[in-house]
């Protein structure tokens, strides 16, 4: 822990400088406002240097161990060095023991900094400067994350530090977001006295104790009675239904992230979401088991005409995100029904069965007909592979799923869509994919288009019909603000462009894929291709992007390719100069 000075240190005058300089360089140097942004920019550099961590993505980064040394050498310079120096090495903290080290020492090893004995190990009375010394550092604390302590506190000594007549009211008072893993008694009593002031509290237990559950349970209820409240909240847990029945009425929320149960979830009370009225930001995740087949096999009854009519109203959600079995899928569509939404995300994952596939095209209009405002769109199913056709024969001949007028209507009608992403969803349809890609060309704001639908089963009357090479040429006319495009495409036949066929189009981006290798190209059908390429889109720069993640040889031919089409850019840009010069020497 840095020591407080008890008084700044002088600082020396500058060698050779006159007494007028060298007063202007102590006041910056004792500057702490000054000194507190020069600290600011000197964290972010060393952020950018330290480790990442191992929790999650969404867990802050801790100080490298070398940059808090250097930090904490600084603190010896002057007092306005010390408290910016521990404002930088006391914003994030990932353990309470140091703050509270001084108040019920512990015995350390001598080869580490480890705890030999916890803390109250070294029994002490808890004086009033302990505390004042506790609350130098702990008011520099804005995010504190919560592991579990090795050794835990004894409970009695939590008690015994946390009732002393001295102790502050508000034991971190700068805190803004909490990260709680940790089932250990100090952890918990300090989470459940600030987690009412924290902007964003995030549940995630890294140990099985079995306790997880109730604590959940008391820590929402503790919620729900403050008068505050995080406007952010993750839990990381499996959401029960006890625990929406507290979680529904802590009105502070504005963005929540839950972890669904495995299996049916129908029972869970979804609908209680509704009843928060700030909430903007929905997340929604389950882990799908791959063993369940009951639950695989399961298929809603739809014997009403519109299964989704009596979903709650969400009139202010803006974000959704939804990632489970497709069963799941159709629960929150019938369960919630937010009619605000700018962004929706659809994620299916695969199940042992796959028989729930035959849902997606209904959960995407349930949520398409009620947000015509929606400006992205994205649904995927995790799996891309076919459907083996004796799971899905019963259902082929079913009105309720093999029409898609409704689906396609629905699509049709979001006209402020600026992003549409459609991929490895199976349809019953052959014709999707074309009907789908002559779809995005209605959509007048549409800058990302990614279309990669599936098709249904091995059999052959259920293969795709892609695009083909003529199909961009429909794009090059129209998809006045497309900027990336990535398609399932047929390349096995170049067209020829007229001569005076000229376009402006701003498309920046090209990812294609197609089912058959392009091994058998040669030199002149890439060449060709380029040239077609750039004839259609004289403004594109990426070709190769998409096929990164795969690498070899395909990367290989979509870089050169690429290169051709850049070198046919360089020309065309030579040319269009050279007749600007040779017109102004004209005139």
């Amino acid at each position: 822990m840095p020591q407080d000075p008890a008084e700044p240190l002088a600082n020396p005058p500058l060698n050779n400088a006159s007494p007028t300089i060298a007063i202007s360089a102590s006041n910056v140097l004792n500057n702490l406002e000054l000194t507190s942004i020069i600290f600011s920019f000197l964290k972010d550099i060393a952020l950018v240097e330290a480790p990442l961590q191992g929790q999650s993505n969404s867990t802050p980064s801790l100080l490298a161990v070398e940059s808090k040394r250097k930090f904490a050498e600084l603190t010896r310079v002057n007092r306005a060095f010390f408290n910016a120096s521990i404002g930088v090495l006391w914003e994030t903290m990932d353990s309470l023991v140091p703050f509270f080290c001084e108040i019920l020492p512990a015995d350390r090893r001598k080869d580490c900094n480890e705890l030999f004995r916890p803390l109250g190990y070294r029994r002490q009375p808890i004086s009033e400067s302990h505390w004042k010394r506790f609350e130098v550092y702990s008011a520099k604390t804005k995010t504190l994350i919560l592991n579990q302590m090795k050794p835990p506190m004894d409970n009695a000594w939590v008690l015994h530090a946390l009732s002393s007549k001295k102790r502050p009211d508000v034991l971190f008072p700068a805190l803004r977001r909490l990260w709680l893993s940790s089932t250990d008694s100090l952890s918990l009593a300090v989470a459940f006295s600030i987690a009412p002031q924290v902007k964003f509290l995030a549940i995630h237990f890294d140990e099985g104790t079995g306790e997880e559950e109730e604590i959940c349970l008391a820590l929402l209820a503790t919620l729900r009675q403050a008068d505050g409240g995080p406007q952010d909240l993750t839990i990381s847990q499996p959401i029960t239904y006890t625990a929406l029945r507290s979680l529904h009425q802590i009105n502070s929320i504005t963005c929540l992230s839950l972890r669904l149960p495995e299996g049916d979830i129908r029972k869970l009370g979804l609908r209680l979401l509704a009843n928060l009225r700030s909430l903007k930001k929905l997340s929604l995740v389950q882990e799908v088991d791959i063993l369940d087949m009951e639950t695989a096999n399961l298929l809603p009854l739809l014997n009403v005409d519109d299964p989704f009519s009596r979903a709650a109203k969400m009139p202010v959600l803006e974000e959704l995100t939804v990632t489970g079995s497709g069963l799941t899928l159709f629960t929150v569509a019938t369960e919630l029904s937010p009619s605000a939404l700018k962004a929706l995300y659809l994620k299916a994952k695969a199940d042992s069965v796959d028989k729930q596939v035959v849902l997606f095209p209904l959960i995407i209009t349930a949520f398409a007909l009620c947000n015509e405002n929606m400006t992205s769109l994205s649904a995927a199913y995790n799996k891309g592979v076919k459907v083996k056709a004796e799971t899905v024969e019963g259902l082929r001949g079913d009105l309720r799923y093999n029409q898609y007028q409704k689906f396609m209507d629905a699509l049709s009608a979001l006209k402020e869509l600026t992003t549409l992403r459609i991929l490895s969803i199976p349809f019953f349809d052959p014709g999707i994919n074309t009907a789908l890609f002559q779809l995005a060309g209605s959509l007048p704001k549409l800058n990302y288009f990614e279309l990669f639908p599936c098709p249904m089963t091995t059999l052959s009357a259920d293969n795709v019909v892609y695009p083909t090479l003529r199909d961009l040429q429909s794009i090059s006319t129209g998809f006045g603000q497309l900027q990336v495009l990535k398609i399932a495409c047929d390349l096995t036949s170049i067209p020829e462009i007229p001569k005076d066929y000229v376009s402006k189009h701003p498309l920046n981006s090209l990812g294609m894929f197609t089912l058959a290798t392009m091994d058998h190209f040669t030199e002149d059908t890439l060449i060709a291709l380029a040239r077609y390429l750039h004839r259609l889109f004289p403004n594109l720069q990426e070709l190769s992007r998409t096929h990164r993640k795969v690498g070899g040889d395909r990367l290989k031919l979509w870089s050169y390719l690429e290169k051709l089409l850049k070198s046919f850019q360089a020309i065309r840009a030579e040319a269009i100069q050279d007749m600007s010069m040779s017109t102004e020497s004209a005139s």
